[in-house]
């Protein structure tokens, strides 16, 4: 999962990503690193898989109380059941919107009560609301990924700080983020779907290619009658408002080869 927010001059700032090796996740830990530097006769590009792909065996119901934790909603400390948990109820982070990998949530063959339902469908029964992002146009999305790091020459001598601002790069990512940041340094996409590296990568062309924009101050949250909802492209991803605090350690990675 990766989440964003924009600001006023539509720079996307990636804050956090999930799993994170500097992030603990409660009853299992530090997950580890998602890719690492190597080769193996299976992962040829991109690196090789890390402990954090191993993944932590978390029901749908584990996966929102991750979020929720994260994102600071006043229901984690309620009591309540975790599928009564709303962010409407008050949360530290207002998430706009949510996006999530359309191919493997809009399949009709998840089990639930001997009958066959959408992944999709099952995470809004328990108040996990998404919509499905885009899966088409990996080249364009890798494009949007380059131009948004990519900065005018100017930028380097520019004195006048907002028009540095229009010259300089439209995408920042986290320290924190090491997956990601990895993964822009190695990435290939040579290796297909086995190259070890690839989420990351697909999460953050998600959520570039939905084109997330700045949302002003108005008091309101998303869509879904008033429930806010947030950017979660691929594995996962947010946007979240962009007049609230920008992040206070950012890094920006020079283009990456694909």
């Amino acid at each position: 999962m990766l989440w964003c927010r924009v600001d006023a001059e539509e720079r996307r700032w990636v804050y956090r990503e999930w799993p994170c090796a500097r992030i603990p996740v409660p009853g299992i830990g530090f997950p580890g690193a998602w890719a690492e530097t190597g080769s193996s006769k299976t992962h040829k590009f991109g690196g090789v898989p890390g402990p954090g792909q191993k993944g932590f065996g978390l029901t749908l119901g584990e996966y929102k109380n991750e979020i929720a934790r994260l994102e600071g909603w006043e229901d984690v400390r309620s009591g309540k059941p975790v599928e009564d948990w709303r962010e409407s109820n008050g949360t530290r982070e207002r998430i706009y919107q949510r996006k999530i990998d359309s191919r493997p949530v809009a399949i009709r063959n998840y089990k639930a009560y001997s009958e066959n339902t959408t992944l999709l469908e099952e995470m809004a029964d328990i108040g996990l609301f998404f919509e499905q992002a885009s899966g088409k146009g990996v080249d364009e999305g890798l494009d949007l990924i380059n131009d948004g790091l990519g900065w005018k020459d100017e930028f380097l001598t520019e004195e006048d700080p907002l028009r540095a601002v229009q010259l300089g790069p439209k995408l920042f990512i986290c320290e924190d983020c090491q997956n990601l940041l990895f993964a822009l340094k190695v990435y290939t996409s040579m290796g297909g779907d086995k190259e070890a590296t690839k989420d990351p990568i697909d999460t953050l062309r998600y959520l570039l290619m939905d084109d997330p924009c700045y949302v002003p101050n108005d008091g309101r949250q998303g869509g879904y009658s008033g429930r806010g909802y947030g950017m979660r492209a691929g594995a996962g991803g947010g946007m979240r408002r962009a007049d609230e605090a920008g992040p206070s350690k950012a890094s920006r990675m020079g283009k990456f080869n694909h």
